[in-house]
């Protein structure tokens, strides 16, 4: 899961439309583009207002121990001191060089135009107790594929404690029970096998070696007809 979500190629049913159609890794290190990097992160104001009143509409979701729910540029210094900015965060999911706070700052920005372009994306997570921001986690496109991938990233203070298979776990939920996806599937460098752990933990099962975004990986996936939601706690906020 990376950074720069390519071109749309499967969009989620609206809410309308799925009631009358009823009887569906970490992020690494992708290149984002240098050029024009600055015409680019500060856009007029207005699109930029536009797009956080949108990603505050839009969906959120509720776990036993977290709160998911959309970005907005406010979340931008937190989000690069916690994951984009340490790295150790980014050595578990790439080479270990963080991003740029203006690199950062794209980044949030394609996550709420994903949102509003596809009807799904990656949430900011918070732990309940405290209320405080503690990384990201959900759905994009996967680079060069017309694949949907999950997505998870926590800071350290929050590993070895459950909290990216929870958040994981409501992110699966919503794409394969909620919005109808066919399939999803989660990337991984070889050596985390952390995060393998997750996404076996999840019912997602090994299915190759490959590269994505210049990166030798394992992919896992699993298909709506196959997965089966748990009793864990989960609350879909529309």
């Amino acid at each position: 899961a990376l950074l720069e979500a390519p071109a749309p190629t499967q969009r989620a049913p609206d809410r309308e439309q799925r009631l009358h159609d009823a009887p569906g890794r970490a992020p690494g290190n992708e290149e984002l583009p240098c050029g024009g990097l600055r015409d680019h992160a500060v856009q007029d104001e207005r699109d930029a207002r536009r797009d956080e009143d949108a990603a505050r509409s839009a969906r959120g979701d509720e776990t036993a121990r977290l709160r998911l729910r959309m970005f907005t540029l406010d979340d931008l210094s937190e989000h690069h001191r916690l994951i984009f900015g340490d790295p150790d965060v980014m050595r578990t999911v790439s080479t270990g060089q963080p991003l740029s706070i203006e690199r950062t700052e794209v980044a949030i920005r394609r996550f709420i135009k994903h949102w509003q372009d596809n009807g799904f994306g990656l949430w900011a997570v918070e732990h309940k107790e405290g209320g405080n921001l503690i990384g990201h986690c959900g759905l994009q496109h996967l680079e060069n594929s017309p694949e949907i991938e999950l997505v998870y990233a926590l800071a350290k203070p929050y590993w070895g404690q459950g909290l990216a298979t929870e958040a994981a776990r409501a992110a699966l939920r919503f794409g394969l029970d909620e919005i109808k996806l066919d399939r999803i599937v989660a990337i991984a460098m070889p050596k985390n096998t952390t995060s393998q752990n997750v996404m076996r933990k999840l019912g997602l099962q090994f299915e190759r070696d490959t590269t994505f975004y210049q990166l030798h990986v394992v992919l896992y996936a699993i298909a709506r007809e196959n997965y089966r939601p748990d009793n864990a706690e989960y609350h879909l906020h529309v």
